[in-house]
């Protein structure tokens, strides 16, 4: 389908009084009246095509034949924003719920110390920008906070290694032995054994290290607000010089392993949270 992005019909929800739409807004939504010139038929079947965007938002919806036709749009404690498709399935406005007094919602949730999580729904996709910007660098912050717990645990795996030496052991490999070391007569007493070490630089936790740094991109970019910034300090430069003085590597979404230790668990959810938040991000301009 075609987004054209001009068409569209942008509106929102802010503040205490619902939000009201009449016979210019219907218009807009491409409603059209029934034989006894009533909007009411129209209004109730695009209530319907679009009951789960408005209950994804928990805006509340009332219909009112007071004052000539109305619909009354009530905000809930949700901030975000969703697709209205006109009576023929085709997107054509996008709804936002703002906050209370209308405030840059971006901004003012770092403040805020409790758990915020962003809900998606994959299945209503937004076909315009919108100035609902996911706060991904919220994921990040929360990633960067799990990850310092974690570096305290000194998390160890065992770690398949190979050590040459004098003596053989129940992981020699001789095969490597017979090709490599018996044709050279300088090192038929030297013996290449597998061991199994206990590691923190296993791989898993060099890959943890790739998402801090990952993390850490994403915070200092221009649209992280300048106050979580300075608030953040101390922190955000302890963990940089981290980064740049150990090995790390790039990762993807990781899997849980039932011998995982508590923090790592919940460090590997944040992650794969911060990697969907960032995939939806970019294929929703959300």
């Amino acid at each position: 389908m075609a987004k054209n992005k001009q068409s569209f019909w942008i509106d929102s929800i802010e503040g205490f009084a619902p939000r009201i739409w009449r016979e210019p807004e219907f218009k807009k939504l491409g409603l059209e009246r029934d034989r006894n010139k009533s909007w009411l038929a129209a209004i109730n079947h695009f209530i319907s095509l679009n009951q789960k965007a408005f209950d994804f938002l928990g805006i509340r919806l009332n219909t009112s034949t007071e004052y000539g036709t109305e619909l009354r749009l009530e905000r809930s404690n949700f901030c975000g924003a969703v697709t209205l498709y006109s009576a023929q399935g085709l997107p054509c406005a996008t709804l936002i719920s703002k906050g209370t007094y209308g405030e840059d919602v971006a901004e003012l949730v770092s403040a805020i110390e409790a758990d915020m999580s962003v809900e998606f729904n994959d299945k209503l996709p937004l076909y315009t920008d919108c100035p609902i910007v996911a706060p991904i660098y919220l994921e990040c912050l929360k990633y960067i906070d799990l990850f310092i717990k974690a570096e305290r645990s000194h998390w160890r795996k065992f770690a398949v290694t190979e050590k040459i030496e004098s003596r053989t052991s129940a992981g020699t490999q001789w095969g490597k032995y017979a090709i490599k070391h018996i044709p050279s007569g300088d090192k038929q007493l030297l013996f290449p054994n597998r061991k199994n070490i206990l590691d923190n630089q296993h791989r898993e936790w060099l890959m943890l290290i790739g998402v801090l740094q990952y993390a850490l991109d994403i915070i200092s970019q221009p649209n992280t607000p300048v106050s979580v910034k300075i608030q953040q300090h101390s922190k955000l430069s302890w963990l940089h010089y981290f980064v740049q003085n150990n090995k790390k590597l790039h990762a993807d979404i990781m899997r849980i392993a039932g011998g995982d230790p508590p923090i790592i668990k919940e460090l590997k959810n944040r992650q794969t949270r911060l990697f969907n938040l960032e995939h939806l991000s970019d294929n929703h301009g959300v």
